[in-house]
């Protein structure tokens, strides 16, 4: 009788222990928290929400706490909060709500289910949210919004599926999304807004649907959408705006099944819109496109249809070209071998990119004449002798390096070498054998002084006469015409050295030599 007795205390004692867990529980004050282990003693589970506000310090008195079934909400407004105290924590059956001046949420280290929401909001004292990291799943939303200290959001990295919507919005020190890697579903929406920092979103990396929007707004560094590469799905719309560097959504270039429209508006360093997504919906009737207030290119509809219709054409390409001297290509002269990449546009406006490698063959040669005899020395292969005064018509036989021609005529060479083929200038004979004085009867028909000369010389002469300057060599460098009122030519932008001055008049054709010395 006495053991039955025995086993009668021992049923009642574990019933009512199973009923020292409270259904929800608040507390707004560190006595009605401290007063939670005399209440529910042996309490791991609160059956119900957990709210803590008011001015509570700590939460030690729930260090066994291992469950909550409902929310958990977190507002203290004691500046010195801590929630060490919830290091036992792994499981929150409604939502997590965190809108308090925390320093650290290492005290959610072990949570790794949240039924509901993930909200984090006006925590003005929090930068770091790495100890949220353990969650493996949220059941609906995830919100971080007015969080004036966080700058990396770089979390959640074992997330897969947001089924509500991602919000996050008006951090702004935030300035990169580098968590939340495994995700690929978002049942609703995500918007990113107000993020005047966010300068990466590179975390979205394996995302791949998002069931409503995609909005990103006001993010001020954000200058392409690296990590959206793999998203192929967007319910209803895309909107990018007032984004004020960005410059390339180069990320979207792939098929998106969309739902009724894409917004670009006001970015003012975005140029280039013809990526697939946005083409594709430019092609697409069910789909609005609406674009205005971005870069040239991208700042009209019909700027984004001339640039759709070029894009995926392949117009770079690449060509090696030999030429003499020099090559001219798209209005362009190269005077040096090398590679050079060129823009180029297409009458139709597209825009490609042509190399040219180019090899420059350099023909040097050199044409000195004496009397009526012409030399040439040089770096060439075959040449030949050409009448200039005969429409350069080559001379029967002249094909070595010494030519006589006539006392009067005026000759060219055309040398080549491999493929390369160039005519030199035209030379005149010089009869060099003048007087060094002036002879009786020329001193009544012309005076040239001074000589030797700093540049300026003066002819003396009774009528009109042409002048002809021609260095040692025989090519002519200058023509002059004097008379009475012009009775003098300036030589001194020449190089110092011996000229001769060929003057062609009714009564003959005379040749002084000059000495010019612009030193």
């Amino acid at each position: 009788m006495k053991r039955i007795v025995l086993l009668f205390v021992a049923l009642i004692s574990n019933q009512l222990m199973a009923q020292t867990c409270p259904n929800g529980f608040t507390a707004m004050n560190q006595g009605a928290l401290d007063n939670f282990t005399t209440l529910y003693p042996g309490c791991t589970s609160i059956n119900g929400t957990l709210f803590i506000g008011g001015t509570v310090e700590n939460l030690d008195a729930l260090s066994q706490i291992t469950e909550v079934t409902g929310g958990v909400i977190l507002g203290s407004e004691n500046p010195n909060f801590n929630i060490s105290g919830l290091s036992s924590l792994t499981t929150v059956g409604g939502s997590l709500e965190i809108v308090a001046p925390l320093t650290s949420v290492a005290g959610l280290s072990n949570v790794t289910t949240v039924g509901q929401n993930l909200r984090i909001m006006y925590c003005a004292s929090l930068s770091d949210l790495s100890p949220l990291n353990g969650i493996q799943s949220i059941g609906l939303n995830l919100e971080v919004v007015n969080n004036v200290l966080l700058t990396n959001f770089n979390v959640l990295n074992n997330i897969t599926t947001v089924p509500g919507f991602i919000n996050i919005a008006e951090n702004p020190l935030l300035n990169a999304i580098s968590g939340l890697n495994s995700l690929t579903n978002i049942g609703s929406y995500m918007r990113l807004v107000g993020n005047s920092e966010l300068g990466s979103i590179a975390g979205f990396g394996a995302l791949s649907s998002i069931g409503d929007y995609l909005l990103i707004s006001n993010a001020d560094a954000l200058v392409t959408l690296t990590g959206l590469e793999n998203l192929s799905a967007v319910g209803t719309y895309i909107t990018l705006s007032s984004n004020n560097v960005l410059s390339s959504i180069a990320a979207l270039n792939s098929p998106i099944s969309l739902g009724t429209y894409i917004n670009l508006a006001n970015n003012p360093q975005l140029s280039d819109c013809a990526v697939e997504a946005v083409c594709n919906a430019m092609d697409n009737p069910n789909i609005e496109l609406y674009v205005v207030g971005n870069a040239p290119g991208c700042n009209t509809i019909n700027q984004v249809e001339d640039a759709c219709d070029c894009a995926g054409q392949n117009l770079d390409y690449a060509f090696a070209m030999s030429a003499c001297g020099s090559y001219t290509f798209l209005d362009v002269t190269y005077t040096e071998s090398g590679t050079y990449l060129i823009p180029y546009t297409t009458v139709s406006g597209c825009t490609g990119i042509a190399t040219l490698y180019l090899n420059l063959v350099e023909l040097e040669y050199e044409i000195t004449v004496v009397d009526s005899t012409f030399t040439i020395s040089g770096n060439f292969g075959d040449h030949v002798w050409v009448d200039c005064l005969n429409n350069f018509e080559p001379i029967p036989g002249a094909i070595l390096n010494t030519f006589v021609g006539s006392s009067s005529g005026s000759y060219a060479a055309i040398i080549e070498s491999g493929t390369c083929t160039l005519q030199t200038d035209c030379y005149q004979a010089i009869e060099v054998e003048e007087p060094v004085g002036i002879l009786d009867f020329e001193k009544d028909l012309y005076h040239i002084y001074p000589n030797p000369s700093s540049g300026v010389i003066h002819i003396d002469i009774a009528e009109n006469v042409s002048v002809s300057v021609y260095n040692l060599f025989g090519k002519q460098v200058e023509t002059f015409l004097i008379n009475q009122q012009a009775s003098s030519i300036d030589l001194s932008h020449l190089s110092s050295g011996t000229y001769f001055l060929v003057l062609s008049h009714s009564s003959g054709q005379f040749v002084e030599r000059v000495i010019i010395s612009t030193k």
